[in-house]
């Protein structure tokens, strides 16, 4: 009556993802539970009278006994259930992180691979200033984005080409910085990570992308974590 300790853990497992039929088993557990109380207060009573042996017999009896072995038991067998239970709904978490993880690099890949694409067939198309400019998208085809194109911005279009592969660069080279650093968090279980890069035009589809990826994955390893 002071403890309530029945009441204080059925509290506590509705705060949790239960299923269904796991509440079953839980109910049932309950149930057995009370039933056990009709027993307890008449052994109280015995005792208040001072019949010490029938309070024995009414808690240490058979039917106290068995209920007890099958409380136990069913206790045991429901929280193993819900621990596979959990432990599958994690290995899916995990296979539908790798998922993710492929189809973002994937599709980054296939966007670079779109770039130069673009600006190769565009150099087909103009004058031999245009040559340097094609032999920097090649090395930065090859992975290299730290070479520097030896041709000057300026207001002519060959010069705003230049800033604008400069600029493109400079913004492939934070972004994939700072997606790789968020990668390595998420690996090592570090889901508080924020974006602080300037992601711009479609570049911002990988960032919402990326941030819907990182609060998905904080929600549900939280989850789990509870």
């Amino acid at each position: 009556n002071e403890d309530r300790n029945r009441d204080i853990a059925w509290d506590g497992l509705e705060q949790n993802d239960i299923k269904e039929q796991e509440w079953e088993a839980l109910r049932k557990i309950a149930n057995l539970s009370n039933g056990l109380v009709p027993l307890e207060e008449e052994a109280m009573k015995a005792v208040e009278s001072g019949d010490i042996s029938t309070a024995t017999a009414f808690v240490f009896g058979e039917e106290y006994g068995n209920t007890i072995q099958k409380i136990n038991d069913l206790t045991d067998r429901t929280i193993v259930e819900i621990q596979e239970r959990m432990d599958n709904e994690k290995r899916i978490i995990l296979m539908l992180q790798t998922v993710l993880g492929m189809s973002f690099l994937i599709y980054f890949i296939h966007m670079i691979h779109q770039s130069v694409k673009t600006l190769k067939f565009s150099v087909q198309e103009l004058l031999t200033p245009i040559l340097k400019v094609s032999e920097q998208m090649i090395i930065m085809s090859k992975g290299n984005l730290h070479t520097r194109l030896d041709l000057e911005a300026d207001d002519s279009e060959v010069g705003q080409m230049v800033s604008a592969i400069d600029t493109m660069k400079l913004n492939l080279v934070n972004i994939i910085d700072e997606i790789s650093f968020i990668l390595e968090q998420m690996g090592l279980g570090n889901y508080n990570v924020t974006i602080s890069q300037k992601y711009v035009g479609e570049f911002i589809q990988i960032k919402d992308s990326l941030l819907q990826i990182v609060e998905e994955m904080r929600n549900t390893v939280g989850t789990i974590q509870g």
